[in-house]
């Protein structure tokens, strides 16, 4: 079996050649010979380093275009072709797209392949077995040739990534004719993140973490077992984001039986560890070797889907089963932080690890065998032991006792270098953490009681509450509490199915593997990094794939939402491509489901409202109103501030506001306006000339024309700046 794997991922691995090739190329090097390539792993970078100049003439290199620039919910939308990805390593700053004119020169783009020997070479000597090994290089592979297009000339292959094109290829295993495309897909995600206990509530910062990156994890191992089962490289998995994953195999009965048995296998672990509050649906389609480069892969695709979708029917194989209600009994109690599993539950204990570990690890060691190095998990996943550990710790005897090895450290820069040697999971997994010695005792903290803390660890969300709080005269000033930001890509379904058909007339599996990892890098790459260097303060509960939910103190979230929005239309640069949110202002004593309930459905207020849009306070406003309505609230903080408004003025405001909204049905509203101007002028009478002066001709004006241009969606605003202004008592 050893001996098959390793034949078949050195199969794998040549047949990549053709798309290193083409980049040699782009480059004027003379292509490598696969004939050549050496059996010994150890010897592969001399071969990647011959760098003789082409003989005969280099590709004509052309950019690679923005695939999510292109694509569109839409029909008949006319393509965009302005804007680029540049050829560069894969970072969180060079993710974006540039202008069409900037084109490296070929010596730039023989930076670039010196770069990748350089990679291939610091990957650590340990993996020096051919299926060890190629899941780094792949890793590294992607880091270098992710931003450059596939060697085909159409429009589509224009916008379709060389190492997309690559993985695709690679994917015919020993040319096959009939081939499997399996899916799995992590069902009740947020039921397994958002359970409650006892105890849920105080821990929550960790636990949320944990249970995120659980989930993850679980997807990435499923992935990876169905690779081990099936005598597959750990590169095999064409996609894997947002608890998803795509793979392809050999056509057999054998094959087929495996993935029987594997499914079973699944299932009983759910069952086993979590009741089955959670599963994985696991499918397989069959197709021919041919449609891997159909230019009609959409079709695929439905096909896939569907398959899915029955397999979702059929969870737990109940319809074969003679009992279809667990029997279960908790002699000790129910679990202190899921009260729907027993107190003994290793998961729960894994995930308390997992959220201690994030903070402190940049590595994942994974192995069939008990691992006894770093933070080891309890609970074995699908017969792989995991531990968490910090690479700079590792002796070179526990460097090697892993057969697989995951780097998910965060960057600390936009411009560093995602690959380390070591193959890179881009886990969005930044949270908010104590960044000094002593910064729990800020006085901003004062009066809360939590566990002992210091540098280092995750911010509770008691904390968080209090972040946006500024120390005045006699206390405080601004309320302590936290916000949730859930939001998700409109439309994902229609441009995943259509979007290319759309743009190109055409749709292909390394096209629309580029689309969904382009997708995944804004949420799962850029994201930390943002979060990192601007709000140091968000917790990340999930982001990736197309959806995020994140957590942190209440204006600052509200900052944030504005600024991933614009963030993402940069990203994108397609009017067509955008997302909606919802945030809820709560205290942080709020039980976590309740938060995650209650963002639910604030973000489907938002879709049900257009799309494009946010919804805040019951409010939905499209984005172009918020950011409006973002100025508005400066513009009313400063004339507040400057003439002394008091707050319960600002809540008289609120009263004159629904009064207004009254007017539609009821005519006797309409004094509204006498309304407002007597509320302000009671107002004035205990200010100064001066002060009197700058109300009539500067805040009054101000009010009424905000209310007549936003009607009711002023209060978001006004509600804002109350929140902003109100004072605490220290």
């Amino acid at each position: 079996m050893v001996e098959e794997l390793e034949y078949v991922s050195r199969v794998c691995f040549l047949k990549t050649i053709p798309s290193i090739n083409c980049f040699r190329s782009y480059c004027g090097y003379a292509p490598l010979k696969p004939e050549e390539c050496p059996e010994d792993v150890s010897r592969v970078v001399a071969w990647f380093a011959d760098v003789e100049e082409n003989k005969t003439q280099q590709t004509p290199f052309k950019p690679l275009l923005s695939m999510l620039s292109e694509v569109s919910p839409e029909p008949h939308r006319q393509s965009n072709l302005k804007k680029i990805i540049f050829p560069s390593e894969l970072t969180a700053a060079s993710l974006f797209p540039r202008e069409r004119e900037s084109i490296l020169p070929k010596e730039e783009l023989r930076k670039l392949y010196r770069r990748l020997i350089e990679a291939i070479a610091s990957i650590p000597s340990s993996f020096s077995s051919w299926s060890s090994w190629l899941g780094h290089f792949d890793s590294a592979w992607m880091s270098l040739s992710w931003s450059l297009p596939s060697q085909k000339s159409n429009l589509l292959a224009q916008s379709t990534s060389l190492y997309d094109q690559s993985k695709v290829e690679s994917a015919n295993f020993l040319d096959a004719e009939d081939l499997l495309l399996i899916q799995g897909d992590f069902q009740g995600i947020q039921n397994f993140i958002f359970s409650e206990g006892a105890e849920t509530n105080k821990y929550s910062s960790k636990l949320l973490r944990g249970r995120s990156f659980y989930v993850s994890l679980i997807a990435e191992l499923a992935a990876l077992r169905v690779c081990r089962e099936l005598g597959l490289p750990p590169l095999s998995p064409l996609m894997n984001a947002a608890g998803k994953f795509l793979i392809c195999a050999p056509s057999t009965k054998q094959n087929i039986e495996k993935l029987k048995l594997l499914r079973k296998e699944f299932n009983t672990w759910f069952l086993q560890n979590i009741l089955g509050l959670t599963s994985l649906a696991l499918s397989w389609t069959n197709i021919q070797a041919s449609e891997l480069n159909s230019t009609s892969f959409n079709q695929v695709m439905r096909r896939v889907f569907e398959s899915t979708e029955e397999a979702k029917l059929s969870a737990f194989d109940l319809p074969e089963r003679t009992t279809s209600v667990l029997n279960v009994n908790y002699p000790e109690g129910v679990n202190s932080y899921d009260a729907r599993l027993p107190k003994e539950s290793r998961l729960c204990k894994d995930e308390i690890i997992i959220g201690e570990s994030l903070v402190k690890t940049d590595l994942i060691l994974i192995s069939s065998t008990s691992l006894r190095v770093g933070k080891v998990l309890e609970l074995p996943i699908f017969g792989f032991y995991v531990s968490f550990a910090k690479r700079e710790n590792l002796t070179p005897k526990e460097f090697a006792c892993a057969e697989i090895m995951w780097d998910f450290s965060l960057p600390e820069s936009p411009e560093e270098k995602l690959f380390k040697g070591i193959a890179k999971r881009s886990f969005n997994c930044y949270v908010a953490r104590f960044s000094y010695e002593g910064e729990e005792k800020d006085v901003r903290y004062s009066g809360i009681n939590e566990e002992e803390l210091c540098r280092g660890e995750i911010k509770p969300f008691s904390y968080l509450a209090c972040d946006n709080s500024i120390v005045s005269e006699n206390g405080f000033e601004g309320i302590r509490a936290i916000a949730a930001l859930k939001g998700d890509v409109d439309d994902l379904g229609l441009i995943f199915r259509n979007g290319m058909t759309n743009a190109f007339n055409s749709s292909t599996l390394a096209g629309t593997m580029t689309l969904s990892r382009q997708l995944n890098s804004f949420f799962a790459v850029y994201l930390p990094v943002l979060f990192a260097q601007d709000y140091p303060n968000i917790y990340t509960v999930f982001a990736g794939g197309d959806d995020f939910f994140l957590i942190g103190p209440w204006n600052d979230i509200f900052r944030l939402s504005s600024r991933l929005q614009q963030e993402f239309e940069r990203y994108c640069l397609n009017e067509t491509v955008h997302f909606s949110a919802g945030i809820i202002v709560l205290k942080s004593s709020v039980p976590v489901r309740a938060m995650a309930r209650m963002a639910e459905g604030a973000l489907g207020h938002a879709k049900e409202s257009g799309k494009n849009s946010i919804t805040a306070y019951g409010l939905t406003v499209t984005w172009e109103e918020w950011n409006k309505l973002a100025k508005v609230q400066q513009n009313l903080d400063f004339l507040r501030k400057d003439n002394e408004i008091s707050s319960s003025y600002l809540y008289k405001l609120l009263e004159i506001m629904e009064l207004r909204e009254r007017q539609k049905f009821d005519p006797m509203a309409s004094i509204w306006r006498s309304r407002l101007y007597y509320t302000t002028v009671r107002m004035i009478r205990d200010k100064n000339a001066y002060a009197k002066g700058s109300i009539k001709e500067d805040f009054l004006p101000f009010i009424v024309s905000s209310l007549d241009e936003y009607g009711l969606k002023f209060k978001i605003a006004l509600f804002n700046s109350i929140y902003t202004s109100r004072k605490t008592r220290s």
